[in-house]
């Protein structure tokens, strides 16, 4: 592993009860749209022009700092492929997970900014459908495929 980079996560929590979302960037280093998104947003809410009213929201503009320091896809490995916490932490990704799983755990939903070069339109791909199941509970889809298409 090489040196330690820091984790950074920026969070607001609305006056009213809602949903606890997390928005996440740069899982991949040389994916840099979505940072750029989060911190526009994350001003945004700082200067008052996009209040927070219910609910909370934590903004990871990079999930990967090794992978972004370095502009390319992977730190050590590909942290999209395997992402579980681990007591034995062996490469970045590793730390990086052991970090991040705990902060996802304690959300409801996700929005997982990603980017590519190819020509295409953009798309979002949403979670399971609601259920009760053991392994992935769900009962937000609705709102986040309205969340999805507030943002094409």
């Amino acid at each position: 592993m090489t040196t330690p980079l820091p984790f950074e996560s920026i969070a607001f929590t609305g006056r009213a009860p809602g949903v606890r979302l997390i928005v996440t960037g740069a899982v991949h280093g040389n994916e840099t749209c979505g940072t750029q998104g989060i911190r526009r947003v994350v001003a945004e809410i700082e200067s008052g022009a996009l209040p927070i009213v219910r609910g909370h929201v934590t903004f990871v503009p990079v999930c990967n700092p090794l992978a972004y320091s370095k502009r390319e896809r992977m730190g050590d490995r590909n942290l999209n492929r395997n992402l579980s916490p681990t007591k034995t932490p062996k490469d970045f990704e590793d730390h990086v997970a052991n970090w991040l799983c705990p902060l996802m755990a304690s959300h409801e939903a996700l929005l997982d900014l990603h980017s590519t070069r190819g020509k295409t339109e953009g798309f979002a791909l949403v979670g399971p459908e609601d259920n009760d199941d053991l392994i992935e509970p769900f009962k937000h889809a609705k709102k986040e495929r309205d969340l999805a298409k507030r943002l094409a």
